[in-house]
């Protein structure tokens, strides 16, 4: 399936047969003008497996090359993609002739798993999402929630956010792209990965450490990811809450401040497991490099003793940030203490 213009492949109903998609080299290209307000809308397709979980991959899923307004999923009408021999959705240029705004959503899509009707079946890609291909730009996309400020702290509603698990690399794969590419602006929120081969969002290797001001580089800017202070973090039982303690180390200067921090827990020590939203926090342009503390409601959340908390920066810009690599075990301030005392 191509669009070489805009149009709609699926359905926003649930009343629709799902179209299946599969066993080619490229399961949907989109390479539209984009020179309509309608855009190319992809709901509620099987791409790369049918209802019966079968394997029927892709090279590529989906594919856009360009396109001025694109929609992939929405609440109600995500894809399922799976079993793609290369990246589920690949994004390689988001700037044409067409348009000088584009406008890119990534929503409600299970990629790389199918969790409904029972256990969840894993249905891997080699990648969940790719942004960025040499000498383009791929900028300006949203994974998931949107980005607004003042934000709404609100949590980002689950029907919103993609499920990106199973996947055989990164669920979110954001390296660089080489050439003279342009990979920023690409914000992912309010999503839930679990057990991907890789990182849940990666940005190349410098996105693994932070810089001591936030002025590198890369894709999204290379953000910087929220640094936890392990005595600040802890679960309050009593209070049904979770206290946090964190800094960025951004300049005012080097980042589109305020940057909302995504929370998030992990049920594996190492953060690789099931990773879910927790809540969110805004970090503003006076707090630049210094230590702030909060505290997040978990009456809605359930028990999350012992799970790894972990976070994501979000700049005004969209420049989202690889996950904080000092996740601290959520557990009361008598366990910390004691876990200390045995160390």
């Amino acid at each position: 399936m191509a669009f070489l213009e805009d149009g709609q492949l699926g359905s926003d109903s649930a009343l629709t047969t799902p179209n299946v998609i599969g066993d080619n080299e490229i399961g949907v290209l989109v390479e539209a003008s984009g020179n309509t307000l309608a855009g190319v809308r992809i709901f509620g397709n099987l791409i790369g497996t049918d209802s019966d979980e079968s394997n029927l991959g892709n090279g590529t899923g989906i594919l856009v090359l360009s396109g001025g307004i694109v929609r992939i999923g929405q609440p109600g009408a995500g894809n399922i993609i799976g079993n793609s021999s290369g990246s589920g959705i690949e994004i390689t240029e988001t700037v044409n002739a067409g348009s000088e705004s584009p406008d890119y959503w990534i929503r409600s899509n299970r990629i790389g798993i199918n969790p409904q009707g029972g256990p969840p079946v894993p249905l891997p890609n080699a990648t969940g999402i790719r942004i960025g291909s040499a000498g383009n730009d791929s900028s300006g996309v949203r994974i998931g929630a949107s980005v607004s400020f003042p934000p709404d702290l609100v949590p980002p509603s689950p029907a919103v956010g993609n499920t990106i698990a199973y996947n055989a690399g990164d669920g979110i794969d954001l390296s660089p792209a080489g050439g003279l590419a342009v990979q920023v602006n690409n914000s992912a929120r309010g999503n839930v990965f679990a057990f991907n081969g890789g990182q849940p969002i990666n940005l190349g290797p410098d996105g693994d450490e932070n810089d001591a001001d936030g002025s590198s580089v890369g894709p999204n800017n290379l953000q910087n990811f929220p640094v936890f202070d392990p005595d600040e973090t802890y679960l309050d039982v009593g209070a049904e809450v979770i206290k946090f303690g964190y800094s960025i180390p951004i300049q005012s200067s080097n980042a589109d401040y305020p940057l909302i921090v995504d929370f998030h827990a992990s049920d594996y020590p190492d953060g690789d497991g099931l990773i879910s939203y927790l809540g969110s926090h805004v970090y503003e342009q006076g707090d630049a490099k210094t230590l702030v503390t909060g505290e997040i409601d978990f009456q809605s959340i359930g028990n999350v003793a012992g799970f790894l908390m972990i976070a994501t920066a979000t700049d005004s810009a969209g420049n989202t940030s690889q996950f904080s690599d000092n996740g601290v075990l959520i557990q009361t301030p008598d366990d910390l203490f004691q876990d200390r005392f045995e160390q």
